[in-house]
């Protein structure tokens, strides 16, 4: 058999990336990752977490797994290239692992079993929008949980200002969920920040504005509306 018909589509860097492989040096590049000085500026003595710059990181990182996946001729073999497409991997996981801060397990968990004591830390994760491998599937579970608890109107004041962000921003695979949020913090300042984007430069942000506004009830309270039947 020809070494290269082995790389079929069936297995890919993206689906072996997070395979149990022991990470012989994850300790290693966690304590590297930890002397990174952040990229957000201090603010009266907080010094925010840097989300942006672990986010580079592991785009950087993935880069390297599939640049050195594209070497690898045998899964199995001890070759010099299957031994870098290896290290790719563990650098790799460590870089996801650094890319969130301590608690933010912690935190998410809890929220699931609807203790609210580390939302902030969730909160902060959805403000800062960082883009990296599984960071949008991170994002879906904590908006699906964030409907399920009670919030108090700052956390209901940062939330519309992070669905505000996303409809003027960008599509995203979680948009979906951002809008059943919104459905949760209805209120006249969210709609009243929905109709601002309606008129906004871009073709694009006036129709996420327009797609949510459809959505929401025709009175708040009321149950949600389809917005394909309007011409959303």
């Amino acid at each position: 058999m020809d070494p290269a018909s082995e790389r079929t589509s069936k297995w890919s860097p993206a689906t072996s990336a997070l395979s149990p492989l022991k990470c012989a040096h994850s300790q290693c590049l966690n304590r590297e990752f930890s002397t990174l000085a952040p990229l957000d500026t201090q603010v009266s003595g907080f010094m925010p977490f840097p989300y942006h710059q672990r986010a580079a990181i592991v785009r950087e990182k993935q880069a390297a797994l599939h640049a050195a996946f594209a070497d690898v001729r045998h899964r199995y073999d001890r070759s010099p290239a299957n031994q870098r497409w290896r290290r790719s991997i563990e650098e790799l996981r460590a870089a996801l692992e650094a890319a969130f801060p301590p608690d933010f397990d912690a935190a998410l968990n809890g929220l699931r079993r609807a203790d609210c004591g580390g939302i902030d830390v969730l909160i902060e994760f959805l403000e800062a929008d960082p883009m990296f491998f599984r960071s949008g599937y991170v994002k879906t579970q904590i908006l699906r949980a964030l409907k399920r608890v009670p919030l108090t109107l700052p956390q209901v004041s940062r939330l519309h200002a992070v669905i505000l962000g996303v409809v003027g921003t960008r599509w995203n695979r979680e948009f979906g969920d951002y809008v059943r949020l919104a459905l949760k913090l209805d209120d006249p300042n969210l709609r009243a920040g929905l109709r601002e984007l309606v008129s906004a430069p871009g073709a694009d942000t006036r129709r996420r504005a327009k797609r949510m506004l459809a959505t929401l009830p025709a009175t708040p309270g009321g149950p949600p509306r389809d917005w394909r039947r309007q011409g959303g």
